[in-house]
């Protein structure tokens, strides 16, 4: 039972990420750095999951999202919080988590570039949520929930075994 506890406190904060990133499209640094901070503990608490080209995979993610983020084409919150999924997923797992984040990511694009979005900002105002619904009708995506959605499916395998 004590193994799974850094995974699931991963878990968590991937939803909080999500759900800060949804409401205001921002991802606290906090959040991010408690996951990588966590990874370490699950590594003392479950040994035989250490796979060091798991820090390769996050590196080199890491250095494409700052890429990415020079060239403004992701946040700064995304490019952190992509880097520290891919290390949570290892080498093994990252194509699971891009493309669930891809999937994710797509269909979420689908609901921004509809004119559904005005029907999903019109509720998001009436929520109090006044960033979602600005940025749903500037056809913004918070990826920060296509990414926790990668995540999490990415974890559901360590989290059965």
């Amino acid at each position: 039972m004590i193994e799974a506890l850094p995974l699931v406190g991963y878990c968590c904060l991937l939803a909080a990420a999500a759900t800060t990133d949804l409401l205001r499209y921002r991802i606290p640094n906090v959040l991010v750095g408690a996951m990588a901070l966590l990874y370490p503990a699950h590594l003392l608490v479950r040994p035989d999951r250490l796979d060091l080209s798991a820090f390769a995979a996050a590196g080199a993610v890491l250095a494409v999202g700052f890429v990415l983020f020079a060239w403004g084409r992701i946040g700064g919150g995304d490019a952190k919080l992509l880097a520290v999924a891919a290390l949570w997923a290892g080498a093994a797992d990252l194509p699971l988590l891009l493309a669930v984040m891809a999937l994710t990511g797509g269909a979420m694009s689908v609901l921004v570039v509809g004119r559904s979005r005005f029907l999903l900002a019109r509720a998001a105002g009436a929520v109090g949520s006044v960033r979602l619904r600005d940025g749903l009708i500037a056809r913004e995506l918070p990826y920060g929930v296509a990414i926790a959605a990668g995540g999490l499916a990415s974890a559901i395998p360590a989290l059965a075994g």
